[in-house]
């Protein structure tokens, strides 16, 4: 059952030409997943790889058409190659209202095969989003993924190999936020004008010879070729702060987004990657014994999505924007089931100030009801900065306690949202702790009005 409209084959045709870019690879695939001994089935036998690819996705799609095999086709596509054109098609033939018979029985079709593979958490993820899709998610589906993994937030890194902090483009960032600035001059601690970024080099100790013409390029290269975090503490200690004194508000806010774009490839290379490392072996919503503090974990999130760090400065340990302050109770206590948590969530999602004035409404919310209002605020938080929203949990005490964490995370679902585990002892404290004492020159500046 399809009968698929003209443009929906064409947008299918569209995803057949992505996933497959040669014939041969489409024959494979198709040898593997669509093949059967069944004549009437048989579409490998009847698809011409010799023709030009847009030919090929043509007879295709009708062949699956006229064998009642596009469903199977779409979900099986969608298991191994979820990419935009895959996700756009999908999101055009399944998606359906409360009232249409025919469309229901073809997502609930889709899903039934769906859940039979081995899942990347980006399919899961989308499939949620498409009109009409059942919410939660039905149990056939939640049994064929692993119990360890959950929905992992848009925007996730996309290397299939190791984790690529994308420093060329960091350097690219940095010298425009210095170009910016490039002709400011400033009264240094003697009192004399000087240009600049040649204080900031001194400052710095990079060294760049007097032949230099384009200190904003040097200056990025020194410090991303680097990647010290002392860097970013004489950026605020010796550069922001004294900027501030001087009134240089504008030149002062430009010191600090460099520090800002600084911050995620300063931190330890290892602890990025193995954070990096969870997320794709195991789509993991939770990211365990990475850092210690929440400073630390706007940094990795920061580092992970290939975004500057941006922080809701408050005393005595900075913030990021995007962390929701959920969770007052360890969530490894078995004690806590999905509503509950659901319920804690949307009430520190949607009334951070005053959980109380909110326990009203989250009583007469239904955990689904709840599941999808979240879903749609993180869905939008996310497309600003380009990255998820974040919370943080308690390192849970036993391995029991973490297996509950891990499951109960996995059935909250709520894409867009990462959780990062707090360590008391990761290897990261000093890092963490010098990087929150730069961050507070800021704050103190902050409270007289200026940008931090």
């Amino acid at each position: 059952m399809s009968s698929l409209s003209g443009p929906q084959k064409e947008l299918l045709r569209n995803a057949v030409m992505t996933a497959f870019p040669d014939g041969m690879g489409l024959k494979r695939w198709l040898g593997t997943n669509l093949h059967t001994e069944q004549s009437h089935d048989n579409v490998l036998a009847d698809v011409n790889i010799k023709q030009s690819d847009s030919d090929i996705a043509y007879d295709l799609v009708e062949l699956l058409e006229a064998k009642g095999l596009t469903i199977e086709f779409l979900a099986k596509l969608a298991a191994d190659y979820p990419n935009d054109k895959v996700f756009l098609a999908l999101h055009k033939i399944l998606a359906c209202s409360g009232n249409q018979n025919d469309g229901l029985q073809r997502f609930t079709e889709f899903l039934d095969i769906l859940a039979k593979q081995p899942l990347k958490q980006k399919t899961i993820r989308f499939v949620q989003q498409i009109p009409g899709c059942p919410d939660p998610l039905p149990q056939s589906l939640r049994l064929g993924v692993d119990p360890k993994r959950s929905v992992m937030a848009d925007g996730s890194p996309t290397s299939e190999n190791d984790f690529d902090p994308r420093t060329e483009d960091v350097a690219k960032a940095i010298r425009s936020k210095l170009d910016a600035i490039k002709d400011s001059k400033v009264l240094d601690e003697n009192y004399q004008e000087v240009g600049l970024l040649r204080f900031v080099s001194q400052e710095l100790g990079a060294g760049a010879p007097s032949s230099v013409k384009d200190l904003s390029a040097y200056l990025a290269a020194f410090l991303t070729e680097r990647k010290d975090v002392e860097d970013c503490g004489n950026l605020v200690w010796r550069v922001f702060d004294l900027l501030c004194n001087r009134g240089k508000k504008e030149e002062a806010k430009i010191i600090g987004e460099v520090v800002d774009l600084m911050l995620p490839l300063s931190l330890p290379w290892d602890i990025l990657s193995e954070a990096w490392r969870q997320l794709q072996d195991h789509g993991a919503v939770l990211i365990q014994s990475s850092v210690v503090k929440k400073t630390g974990a706007e940094i990795l999130v920061a580092g992970l999505f290939k975004r500057p760090t941006s922080w809701s400065i408050s005393s005595p340990e900075p913030t990021g924007q995007q962390l929701v302050g959920f969770e007052d109770v360890p969530i490894g206590d078995p004690d806590r089931n999905e509503e509950s948590a659901l319920r804690d969530l949307y009430l520190a999602t949607c009334y951070p100030n005053d959980r109380e004035k909110g326990t009203s409404t989250a009583d007469r919310l239904t955990a689904a009801q709840m599941r999808q209002e979240l879903c749609g605020l993180f869905w939008s938080r996310s497309l600003g900065p380009k990255r998820p929203s974040y919370c943080v949990v308690t390192l849970a005490l036993s391995e029991k306690d973490r297996q509950n964490q891990a499951k109960l995370l996995s059935n909250l679902a709520i894409p867009h949202l990462l959780f990062i585990e707090l360590k008391p002892d990761s290897k990261t404290l000093k890092f963490e702790s010098f990087v929150i004492d730069c961050l507070n020159i800021r704050l103190k500046w902050a409270t007289k009005g200026f940008p931090v």
